[in-house]
């Protein structure tokens, strides 16, 4: 397994895939790191009130940035315990508001995703090879749809299967990963190769 360069990136790739809804437990597993880690990062994160409901589609590059700014401010730990973090998040949030011109309510609904529960996720069963490469270099979706020349949406409809990997996206991964187009294809190309093979019905 190969960890993330760094930990600003480690935590680029954990805030991402929380987004789009990966559960922790998948990306600990991914990463080689333990699910105490991740919940160590969220733990000072606003949680989610009941009933409130957010509808507002925001970007996810601004997502991303919006966690990833409120937690890297949270303050220590002693600060924490002194002060609590009642007035922390109310600043912070309105400062976050303001600065990706979002509403402050915006604003905590990204935050409560980070620790809201998750359905199982659906998994494509096909591009296994795919999975494997990217689990191991800790490839990001945001990544894996530019080398794929595709949108992020997209590329994550692909990876829980509800689009097939078209030819051209295949060879843009082809030329960033090292796989060859017959290990990206190679459980559709077993798929149709047992299709072929069984006896057809009279």
């Amino acid at each position: 397994m190969v960890s993330p360069a760094n930990a600003s990136n480690k935590l680029d790739i954990i805030v991402e895939r929380r987004l789009v809804g990966d559960p922790i437990s998948e990306i600990a597993h991914d990463l080689g790191i333990s699910r105490q880690y991740i919940y160590k990062l969220f733990e000072n994160l606003p949680r989610e009130k009941k009933h409130m409901k957010f509808t507002e589609e925001i970007p996810l590059d601004i997502e991303k940035a919006v966690v990833i700014d409120y937690i890297t401010a949270i303050p220590p730990a002693s600060y924490i315990k002194t002060n609590g973090l009642e007035q922390f998040e109310s600043s912070y949030v309105a400062r976050l508001a303001e600065k990706y011109d979002l509403a402050p309510s915006a604003v905590k609904s990204i935050l409560y995703k980070m620790t809201e529960h998750h359905p199982m996720i659906v998994k494509s069963p096909y591009y296994t090879e795919l999975f494997k490469w990217r689990s191991k270099n800790a490839v990001s979706l945001s990544r894996l749809a530019s080398y794929a020349g595709c949108s992020i949406p997209d590329m994550r409809d692909i990876l829980r299967g509800w689009k097939h990997l078209s030819l051209t996206a295949a060879r843009g991964i082809k030329k960033h990963s090292g796989l060859t187009i017959s290990e990206i294809y190679s459980d559709l190309i077993r798929l149709d190769r047992a299709t072929q093979e069984a006896p057809h019905e009279q």
